[in-house]
């Protein structure tokens, strides 16, 4: 799946011509400046993704309380599910 990155999705310092993301079915993800041009592409790994992704969350990101429900939300399997901390496992709401 290839995402283009709208005016509003970057910050006023972005010099990308025509930026974009994939996220591969390996849940890998590239990162483009210019469709087509893999020479400065930015590669992801999964755990890389999650470490870019948990650093953002951990640091003050400006974030709503309405944007981190909607996070949470996706993480818990469609509100499905909630994490147990003492467990340390995903367990089913009841």
């Amino acid at each position: 799946m290839t995402e283009f990155l709208n005016k509003e999705d970057l910050s006023i310092y972005s010099k990308a011509a025509d930026p974009n993301y994939s996220i591969e079915s390996n849940g890998k993800v590239d990162i483009n400046p210019v469709t087509g041009d893999v020479t400065h592409r930015i590669g992801l790994s999964v755990k890389g993704m999650q470490r870019l992704v948990k650093d953002w969350v951990s640091e003050s990101n400006g974030l709503s309380l309405d944007d981190k429900a909607e996070l949470i939300e996706l993480l818990s399997d469609a509100g499905n599910r909630y994490y147990d901390n003492q467990t340390k496992e995903w367990k089913l709401k009841s």
